[in-house]
């Protein structure tokens, strides 16, 4: 019989003399709501989880916090960038010096952070992220893209264990992210077409990993994708943008870490944007929706994002930019803000 047989044991043994919810594996008990049948997912005990996508706590799948949700966002690349439309869509230089500061700058370096609230399946969690972006332009209609995410996520009461009394306690994890993407974007469609309209698509790779040494989880994850964004003027400083992304994911435990239950994912992202550009400001409204391909024991099978962006133009080469987003869904509720810079040189 296995440790984790022992464990599960003691727990069915202690919790009717506690006077806690029986434990049943089609139905495990909820330390947060046990009154509603809709939350069953159970604490990880003595730090032995499973990488199950049913579990809000996943690091592989099935909730926004996992490494396939990041990897098809970083698939998306620049697709929802509202300095990336001001750029394409900026009237052309006026004056010889202006003209050579524009051509000039081909390479994009940003920052940015950003901090969330999560409530997935009744499990609360905080989100700490940086990212680093940087895009290298090779020719009229090609751009390289590379992106460094990493992230500290805190998640409460998702561990349990039994202190000397036999009293039953709950405990929080962390999990550290952290990976790697590169994309190349091809402009289909570009200022210099004379068009109204801008066509980009960006196929992209990544590798991206989640670890948790509180329970014992780990994954690596390998992203291949390819997303379109389709851009049209419809009046001066006024752009509707459409953004389209697919993405598909294999995965595995590394470092001893145990592999997740399911090792392959796919992920469709789809959304709408409307952009006003007026003078060094830039604003934009979207939403997005997300949603799995495999969604069968899957805690969140797709999400809504509603986000607004505010970019500003510090100077020729430097902007800031702040965005707010709220995530609605399947047993899920988010906000969470981001605050970036971007040198251009």
């Amino acid at each position: 019989m296995s440790k984790r047989t022992y464990l599960t044991l003691a727990v069915v043994a202690l919790c009717p003399v506690m006077g806690l919810a029986q434990y049943n594996p089609n139905n495990p008990y909820d330390p947060h709501n046990p009154s509603q049948p809709d939350q069953h997912w159970s604490p990880i005990y003595n730090g032995e989880g499973y990488d199950s996508p049913s579990a809000p706590y996943a690091v592989t799948d099935g909730n926004p916090l996992s490494a396939t949700i990041t990897a098809a966002q970083e698939a998306v690349g620049n697709s929802f960038s509202g300095d990336d439309m001001q750029e394409q869509f900026s009237e052309e230089p006026t004056t010889a010096t202006e003209a050579v500061n524009t051509t000039s700058r081909f390479d994009n370096l940003g920052t940015e952070v950003g901090v969330g609230n999560y409530d997935i399946n009744g499990m609360d969690a905080s989100v700490y992220t940086v990212r680093v972006p940087f895009s290298y332009t090779i020719s009229e209609r090609g751009k390289m893209n590379f992106s460094i995410p990493l992230s500290v996520t805190k998640l409460k009461d998702v561990m349990a264990d039994f202190d000397k009394s036999g009293n039953l306690r709950l405990g929080n994890a962390r999990v550290y992210g952290y990976g790697f993407g590169a994309a190349y974007t091809h402009k289909v469609f570009a200022k210099m077409d004379n068009v109204p309209y801008r066509w980009n698509v960006t196929p992209a790779f990544g590798m991206y990993l989640r670890k948790s040494k509180d329970m014992n989880l780990g994954t690596r994850v390998f992203n291949l994708g390819l997303s379109s964004s389709f851009a049209y003027q419809f009046s001066p400083g006024w752009v509707i943008n459409m953004g389209n992304s697919i993405s598909a994911a294999i995965s595995s435990g590394f470092s001893g870490y145990p592999d997740p239950i399911r090792d392959s994912q796919q992920v469709a992202i789809n959304g709408l944007q409307l952009i006003h550009m007026r003078g060094r400001l830039t604003l934009s409204v979207y939403v997005m929706d997300t949603r799995y391909f495999k969604t069968e024991n899957t805690c969140v099978k797709s999400f809504q994002t509603y986000g607004t962006t505010c970019s500003f133009k510090l100077t020729q080469s430097r902007s800031i930019k702040a965005s707010l987003l709220y995530e609605s869904g399947d047993d899920l509720s988010a906000v969470r803000g981001t605050l970036g810079t971007t040198w251009q040189f």
